[in-house]
């Protein structure tokens, strides 16, 4: 039984600073715990990268404990009560829209590290709750191996369905190499989706050639183009910065979409779904919205190094479209795409 729960929120103690930098988090801020492993005391945790690690419980502080079932009930109690006094508050005209606005922008965005859906070697696998087997693709964390990469896929060849205790992988130099205590502390299973999990998810089918996730990325584009032009009557929609209200005119009804900053911004998606929230509609297909993953023409980015950002750019012409997706995300240095409102797309190969 480990001395923390999952919610946690912990910091290096000084003894282990050293063992902090090495992978890649900051000293003297607090990081939620992610996952217990009683049996083994450790915990796991995510750096700044998204990155996944599992460490000694004796490596942390607490700092501040999760909070109780009564204490998050009183937190939403709250939080109803604060948004029904928004609504009376805009419906008087004692408060304007920026006002909100700028009340949400103050707010923190919840960062997903954990994708539920994987492409690997051109075929979409989705994130289950089981034992691996001969074909799965598995994704590790805390992995203590130097050929094994924390968040890269590997698929498996030889699962415990064929030899028991003998769970092999193939690593970046094609050796097999055994996946037990002795190297890491966990990974991820993905199996093969065999149809459509998600509607923005194609149908893997043999006879066709997979959608990319740019492709994937353009489609659910035009699903929120369409999904605007049919439901924006009577309703007003504000944009500022990386935050979209909608409201409902009549109502005074109101839906907030914000893009989480691990995520590239688009204006018809973040509308879809502050649109859909202030109708109280379906809009879970533009919330798990794809990410792209190459640099087109008509996207903003931005050039950073060590996590800092150099400058803007967008990219100019043919050669320097090749440069930028060259450098595209490399670690925390290199090109990153942070808008595509006005990304060229092509929608089929």
């Amino acid at each position: 039984m480990t001395k923390f729960n999952v919610g946690d929120k912990v910091i290096f103690n000084k003894e282990n600073e050293h063992v902090a930098k090495q992978f890649d988090y900051k000293i003297n801020k607090p990081y939620e715990v992610q996952e217990v492993f009683p049996f083994h005391h450790t915990v796991q945790i995510i750096n700044e990268k998204g990155s996944s690690h599992s460490f000694d419980e004796e490596r942390f502080e607490l700092v501040e404990t999760k909070p109780t079932k009564n204490q998050r009930i009183t937190a939403l109690e709250n939080e109803v009560a604060e948004l029904k006094l928004i609504v009376h508050e805009l419906r008087d005209g004692r408060k304007t829209m920026r006002d909100v606005m700028n009340e949400v922008l103050s707010e923190p965005s919840t960062i997903n590290t954990v994708e539920d859906i994987i492409e690997f070697e051109g075929q979409q696998y989705r994130k289950v709750d089981r034992e691996v087997y001969e074909g799965d693709v598995i994704v590790f964390y805390g992995s203590r191996h130097p050929q094994i990469t924390d968040g890269k896929p590997y698929k498996v060849f030889k699962g415990k369905n064929i030899e028991e205790n003998k769970l092999s992988h193939t690593a970046d130099s094609g050796t097999e190499y055994p996946v037990d205590g002795e190297y890491v502390d966990g990974y991820y299973v993905y199996e093969l989706i065999e149809g459509g999990l998600n509607p923005q998810i194609p149908i893997v089918d043999e006879t066709i050639e997979p959608l990319t996730r740019n492709q994937q990325r353009a489609a659910i584009i035009e699903k929120a183009k369409e999904f605007i032009d049919k439901h924006d009557k009577d309703t007003h929609i504000n944009i500022h910065d990386n935050a979209i209200i909608a409201y409902k005119l009549d109502t005074a009804d109101f839906g907030i979409s914000k893009c989480n900053p691990s995520d590239v911004f688009n204006e018809y998606i973040g509308k879809a779904i502050a649109l859909g929230r202030a109708l109280g509609l379906d809009v879970s297909e533009f919330e798990q919205a794809v990410q792209p993953n190459e640099v087109v023409m008509g996207m903003n980015l931005e050039v950073r190094t060590n996590g800092e950002v150099d400058f803007n750019h967008k990219p100019v012409d043919t050669d320097d479209l090749i440069q930028c997706n060259h450098d595209f995300h490399k670690e925390d240095s290199g090109v990153f795409i942070i808008n595509d409102t006005n990304a060229k797309y092509e929608v089929s190969q």
